[in-house]
């Protein structure tokens, strides 16, 4: 066993060996000794697991636009467990030996920074990802958070100004939900079912729930190639993949309300099919809701700086109050947080097409906000912490895809289905149950509304958005359903009962004005 399973004293030790040679490959960074040192921290950083590993795999975005590997290693790590360690697990689980259930198990795993991965084959052909957590890692993830602080110095650093125990609370809650598989697969399967409106451009692999715990994820093997691959690609293809990078994020953010908060590379499988260019997503341990405070900031942010006429000192800063910045550590920039602003939405503003690489947003962010740089950084809420590096990821990629994408018409596109009444901004969370996805015996919940002849709304859902029925009918109908004494509740109710059983929910007909609600 590596060191990630010893007691709290050994991996604290381990976590001071880090620091020593961390502070090393800082002193020799501009020297011969430096690719050793730097190759030391890798070593260490990948043995290790838990945090440490996971810091690493945030530094890999800065080798996408390269193909680097120093870093990048680290997303899909060589085997740190045995292969006969990985089945005793397995038993433990399930009472079960590998034979009884796979035809084969590659010896081959691929170590992250929570768990190891082994393709597999089950009994019947069906090939897989199994997933095996590390033992004792709970402890080891619990002693890195004390170390929170230095352990992000390499990426930006929570020790200067921040609200360090603000953010111990955030990323310790979301590492907890990280640790407990079942809570994976659920987010996974509210991924799956969710991506459905973005067509088979991203694609989900899906849970094999028999052979899932709190300690073991299965799930179906999702082939595709790494980003590393990407860089070969002809520039229309690269064009297409950051268009449906764009819009996945901008969906995920402001539609569902909903990000995948774990981009980096080794969580990414990217597809060149004949008629479209394909995004994988895997690994849900990390997801974040956003609530819909954060989103209509967001919204009424991107919209005052598209309609440039619309953008004020007063309405930035209530916009920025509300996304949950500190109102005193900001008040002494408050005259610059227009330019600040233009500058962060400035993608949005261009009608055409974009090229991230000339944004310079670093650069041009440190010119406006001088010596109070790190006072703009430090007001800002822990709760997006996820967010933020959701977004930092999508950034990454589109440098190093190096190609133009049009910001506004994708967002208008999201923003459209918003105002179509798509989005409730008042729903924060979809609930999923993984057991009772194999009962529903409807594929779609559709939704029309009519005058005469003409349609005048016309939507399609996954059958599931049942649940948030009350959410997706357009308000200005919700008086007609009260004066016909539908109870939207009990609609939901019932359809639940029935399995989400085809046919209709709600038919109403008043004069020449007609909503039908039906699965089918």
């Amino acid at each position: 066993m590596t060191s990630f399973v010893k007691p709290a004293l050994n991996r604290s030790m381990e976590l001071g060996k880090l620091f020593v040679e961390s502070v090393h490959a800082a002193r020799y960074r501009d020297r011969p000794q430096s690719e050793i040192y730097k190759d030391r921290v890798i070593s260490r950083l990948g043995l290790m697991h838990g945090l440490p590993q996971k810091i690493g795999q945030i530094l890999s975005f800065s080798e996408l636009k390269d193909g680097g590997v120093a870093f990048s290693r680290l997303n899909e790590y060589e085997a740190t467990m045995s292969l006969s360690l990985v089945e005793e697990q397995f038993f433990k689980s399930f009472q079960k030996e590998f034979k009884d259930v796979f035809e084969w198990v590659d010896s081959d795993g691929i170590s992250a920074s929570i768990g190891q991965v082994h393709k597999a084959c089950l009994l019947g052909g069906k090939v897989v990802a199994l997933k095996c957590q590390y033992p004792e890692i709970h402890d080891a993830i619990h002693t890195d958070l004390k170390a929170l602080g230095w352990l992000t110095k390499p990426v930006g650093g929570l020790d200067k100004g921040f609200d360090l125990q603000a953010y111990k609370r955030e990323i310790g809650y979301h590492i907890e939900q990280e640790l407990d598989y079942h809570h994976e697969a659920e987010q996974q399967l509210k991924m799956q079912h969710l991506v459905q409106s973005l067509g088979n451009r991203v694609m989900v692999p899906k849970v094999i729930s028999e052979w899932s715990s709190s300690s073991f994820l299965t799930t179906e093997w999702l082939e595709g190639q790494a980003f590393t691959k990407v860089h070969d690609w002809e520039r229309q293809d690269k064009e297409a993949l950051a268009e449906v990078l764009l819009e996945l994020f901008l969906t995920s953010f402001l539609e569902w309300g909903y990000i995948h908060g774990d981009p980096h590379p080794g969580n990414y499988r990217f597809i060149k099919a004949t008629d479209s260019v394909r995004v994988g997503l895997l690994d849900f341990g990390c997801t974040k809701n956003v609530s819909s405070e954060t989103r209509q900031a967001l919204i009424h942010l991107i919209d005052m700086h598209i309609e440039t006429n619309r953008i004020n000192q007063e309405a930035v800063w209530n916009a920025l109050l509300l996304l949950g910045f500190n109102a005193d550590l900001l008040a002494p920039l408050k005259d610059r947080m227009v330019l600040v602003s233009e500058i962060l939405f400035e993608p949005f503003k261009v009608k055409g097409s974009y090229q991230v690489t000339k944004w310079n947003l670093s650069s041009r962010l440190s010119e406006v906000l001088g010596e109070h740089r790190m006072t703009f950084r430090t007001a800002g809420p822990p709760e997006m912490i996820y967010v933020v590096r959701a977004y930092q990821g999508l950034i990454q990629y589109l440098k190093a895809l190096n190609v133009t994408v049009s910001w506004q018409l994708i967002y208008q596109k999201v923003r459209d289905n918003i105002r179509l009444g798509k989005l409730n901004l008042g729903r924060d969370t979809i609930k999923e149950e993984v057991s009772s996805v194999s009962e529903m015996k409807s594929e779609l919940l559709r939704i029309r509304v009519s005058e005469g002849p003409i349609t005048k709304v016309d939507l399609t859902f996954n059958a599931r958005a049942v649940d948030n029925l009350e959410d997706l009918v357009p308000e200005e109908f919700k008086d007609r359903l009260e004066k016909h004494t539908i109870d939207l509740n009990q609609v939901i109710q019932d359809t639940q009962k029935s399995y989400y059983a085809p046919g209709d929910l709600i038919q109403i007909l008043d004069n020449q004005k007609k909503v039908r609600i039906w699965l089918e």
